[in-house]
């Protein structure tokens, strides 16, 4: 994903386009555009094509094309599902398959033209069934996609899922009509923080390269290129791993003064001494060390993460170690947050759907083995819309999160509570037969109305929840199926009058 830059944020742009009007009307087109423009910019790739899987299941129709060069969009094209049976395999079973390489990935030479030389295609599901895919075309040479822009392109295909969903809920049930279907967002942003930190990275492959060259002429080059050095650097004799050089910036990063560097055992920096004894290791056999993650120790003895190289130099008459370390902390708390974010629905911290069927899959797995019980429940807030339409939709998100801690405080901690989409909810009950998760999920239903929400103004509002439940059966072969019919179970709850518990 291109870092931001201008007026250009892709954040902005996928929050914008999870509240877009495609979403909320089920506007396939529309969001087809949005979804692929989008794509195409931000990931910075050549083309993006949306597939749709036919109803027959034997080909995936192109229903939506973006050429970024031109700017121009368009339909058109099939892929026989027979003759590109492994690369559509991989699809189904992990929801992604990325291609560095075209030329030499045997799954994928007869899915693209001359041109692309690396694609990234991420899964289209819709109740957990492969409906489509959205696929990223790269011109400009082979390609490593990073992980983060993985979890960008599924936020939007979860966002096709969405609109999807929304078309089949207009035409199929005229009370659910107007339901708002938001997509599960995940923060895909590189701070200016981590940018500083791959520039200083950059600068520290040029300063080794520098310094390598510089050692071997004269001593007094080499303090000079310490001092103005712009990473943390050290020189270590190897006899006896005392430091014998080291630059501001390395005090600065180890919070302690220059001059305790003097006489110091470079040991004594590292937090794990194997870390330590590996680098040793390595340095003794002639090799280098790069771009190697380890934790650090400062001088107050507080452990950051680092990013270190190291290389054996000659300084003077004596065998030495120049070590050169970046500081991950910025980077770290991003991964952290991104690794959040792609399991945790923004608005209400329930789980996102994409989390969700993670653990289900795994779940189900584990009860077929062991022949254990497990149910799952759907559940939708009752006219949401008109709770939107009469406070606005700050009233409205209030409302959602209020729901979700009532859930939380009558499940279990074991019990999986997730966002499926706009204000509808899925519960996953391990270890629960039909007669328990019915009682749970008829004291979860009477809790709800009972609640007493205050918003801002002083205003109080009340809502009911729609149940649908199912329990497994030993003719279930995957959570798909249970959650069909507990879907099937909620649109009965919502005919039957709202506020209830139906159990199919």
């Amino acid at each position: 994903m291109r870092e931001p830059s201008g007026n250009y944020d892709p954040l902005a742009k996928l929050d914008a386009l999870r509240r877009s009007a495609p979403l909320t009307d089920g506007d396939v087109a529309a969001a087809l555009v949005e979804v692929t423009a989008l794509a195409a910019e931000a990931l910075d790739v050549a083309r993006v094509r949306v597939w749709h899987l036919s109803a027959d299941g034997l080909r995936l129709e192109c229903i939506h094309h973006y050429h970024l060069l031109s700017r121009s969009h368009g339909r058109g094209g099939t892929l026989e599902v027979a003759r590109h049976a492994p690369y559509v395999e991989a699809l189904r079973l992990n929801g992604r398959a990325t291609v560095p390489e075209v030329r030499r990935d045997p799954r994928a030479q007869t899915l693209s033209d001359d041109e692309v030389e690396a694609r990234l295609d991420v899964a289209v599901r819709l109740r957990g069934q492969f409906v489509g895919a959205i696929s990223c075309e790269h011109v400009a040479g082979p390609r490593l996609f990073r992980v983060w822009e993985e979890l960008f392109l599924g936020a939007l295909a979860d966002h096709v899922a969405m609109v999807l969903q929304v078309r089949e809920r207009l035409r199929a049930e005229a009370l659910l009509a107007d339901q708002q279907v938001q997509v599960d967002e995940l923060l895909e942003s590189r701070t200016s923080a981590v940018v500083r930190e791959n520039a200083d990275l950059q600068r520290e492959v040029d300063a080794l390269q520098l310094a390598a060259e510089t050692i071997r002429k004269s001593e007094d080059e080499r303090r000079r290129l310490f001092a103005a050095s712009p990473v943390p650097m050290l020189l270590v004799r190897k006899r006896d791993r005392v430091v014998r050089l080291a630059n501001d910036r390395c005090a600065a990063a180890l919070r302690c003064k220059l001059s305790d560097f003097t006489g110091r055992r470079v040991s004594e920096l590292f937090v794990h001494q194997s870390d330590f004894s590996d680098t040793l290791a390595t340095l003794e056999r002639g090799g280098e060390i790069d771009a190697m993650e380890i934790q650090l120790c400062a001088e107050d003895g507080s452990a950051f993460w680092a990013l270190l190289s190291a290389r054996p130099v000659q300084f003077g008459e004596e065998d030495s170690a120049l070590v050169a370390f970046t500081d991950l902390t910025a980077q770290k708390a991003v991964e952290h947050q991104l690794r959040t974010l792609a399991q945790r629905d923004p608005l209400t911290q329930a789980y996102n759907r994409h989390h969700f069927w993670h653990l289900a899959h795994n779940e189900m797995a584990r009860v077929k083995r062991y022949r254990r019980p497990l149910s799952l429940a759907m559940l939708d807030a009752d006219l949401f819309k008109g709770i939107n339409d009469r406070y606005g939709h700050d009233a409205g998100d209030l409302v959602l999160r209020a729901i979700v801690n009532t859930c939380h405080e009558t499940l279990r901690e074991s019990d999986v509570l997730a966002r499926y989409g706009g204000e509808e909810f899925v519960v996953l009950l391990p270890e629960t037969p039909r007669e328990g998760a019915e009682a749970v999920m008829a004291r979860l239903c009477e809790r709800v109305a009972r609640a007493n929400i205050v918003l801002e103004d002083g205003r109080e509002v009340r809502v009911t929840v729609s149940i649908g439940l199912s329990a497994l059966t030993d003719d279930d072969e995957d959570v798909e199926t249970v959650l069909k019919r507990a879907d099937e179970a909620l649109y009965a709850a919502k005919r039957g009058g709202r506020n209830r518990v139906v159990l199919r």
